[in-house]
């Protein structure tokens, strides 16, 4: 945009005699250039929405929270824990009945090896007595011994499928017990803030489906609730920046503890807007906050709404502004007369009105 619009038709027109000296006119105003801007300052309260966490396992006892509401944590710490009493005592038992069961199996295993050995020496005595002899009996009890050491090498077989199957039983056991134990600590599964604890206290029966605490992410959606009695009329779709006309520019900054955020303004469905018309609820505005200092549910913070925000045009006080039959116009001050000037008129504050065109920068104007 330059400093002066080409010129439009315009026609100029006799105004009302200039009532004061060009030396004394210090209630008149001056076209220039600068920002167009029109900022509410809302306080507000941060509502975050929490979401539940629980430990997923049944049939233990609770035993102590670690953390307290509104205090932060990372991802991966410890925030409650059941009672494992119980459980490690079961541990500790599977423990040892998968060790004592493992030495049973060795046991068995080299009694039932020892045997075979010593009968693969009787049936090889037998067989060279049988082979001196070749008496009837010798053989025959030479074939009994073949048949003693294959059925004693068939239950050798048998006993390790049987151990092998005890083994896993035992394994599979103990793995489930200690999953279990890694399921009675609850660890956070993200950055955030505790925002409420389950009504829990040492020695209380927890399910896995009891929720233990509430909890909210460092960075997510979050409500701002106004505190204020009155509120903007919020734009339903964002502005384009520097858009001229209606169309307002859309943007926010909020602080606390003067800390600033980063907030993306997000436009109330009309869904949300009847249910909380219905149910009498506060006014509400969703955004996304983001923070390098992390909020905790009920921060006071200064919402500074920018409807509009240009930062830098044509401008003259808008109370230098008329208007008649839908058209604006101003005063221009030449030759010591006030002339009727047309303008058009862009984007309008409370202060200032964006021109463009109908004046030239430095032009002096009537205020009304």
């Amino acid at each position: 945009m330059t400093a002066c619009a080409a010129a439009a038709p315009q026609e100029h027109s006799q105004g009302p005699p200039l009532q004061q000296a060009a030396t004394d006119r210090l209630a008149n105003a001056f076209a220039d250039r600068g920002p167009v801007t029109e900022i509410y300052h809302v306080p507000g309260v941060v509502r975050i929405e929490s979401q539940p966490l629980f430990f997923g396992v049944t049939g233990f006892y609770f035993y102590a929270f670690h953390v307290q509401p509104g205090d932060h944590f990372e991802e991966g710490q410890i925030l409650a824990q059941l009672n494992t009493r119980q459980l490690q005592e079961e541990i500790t038992q599977q423990q040892a009945y998968a060790t004592r069961l493992h030495r049973i199996h060795t046991l068995e295993n080299e009694v039932l090896a020892l045997d075979i050995d010593i009968r693969e020496l009787e049936y090889t005595a037998l067989r060279q007595t049988a082979a001196i002899t070749l008496a009837e009996s010798d053989i025959q009890a030479a074939q009994n011994m073949y048949l003693a050491i294959e059925s004693l090498r068939l239950q050798y077989e048998q006993q390790h499928h049987r151990q092998r199957f005890e083994a896993q039983t035992a394994a599979i056991n103990l793995r489930e017990l200690e999953e279990s134990l890694t399921q009675t600590t609850l660890t956070a599964p993200f950055s955030g803030v505790v925002t409420q604890l389950g009504n829990f206290h040492y020695g209380i029966f927890v399910s896995a489906f009891d929720y233990i605490l509430y909890a909210a992410p460092h960075q997510q959606e979050a409500f701002i609730e106004f505190t204020g009695d009155t509120l903007p009329r919020l734009p339903p779709t964002l502005g384009v920046p520097g858009m001229a006309g209606n169309h307002p520019t859309f943007a926010i900054v909020a602080s606390t503890n003067g800390h600033l955020m980063q907030v993306e303004y997000k436009p109330m469905t009309r869904e949300e807007a009847a249910y909380n018309n219905m149910h009498g609820l506060p006014r509400r505005v969703r955004f996304t906050i983001t923070c390098d200092n992390a909020l905790t549910p009920g921060t006071f913070v200064w919402i500074k709404l920018y409807m509009l925000n240009i930062e830098e045009t044509l401008r003259l006080p808008t109370n230098a502004l008329f208007r008649a039959d839908n058209e604006w116009y101003v005063y221009r001050l030449e030759n010591q007369q006030w002339l009727h000037t047309p303008v058009e008129v862009g984007a309008i504050s409370t202060a200032f009105a964006e021109i463009i065109y109908g004046v030239s920068e430095g032009d002096e104007l009537r205020v009304n």
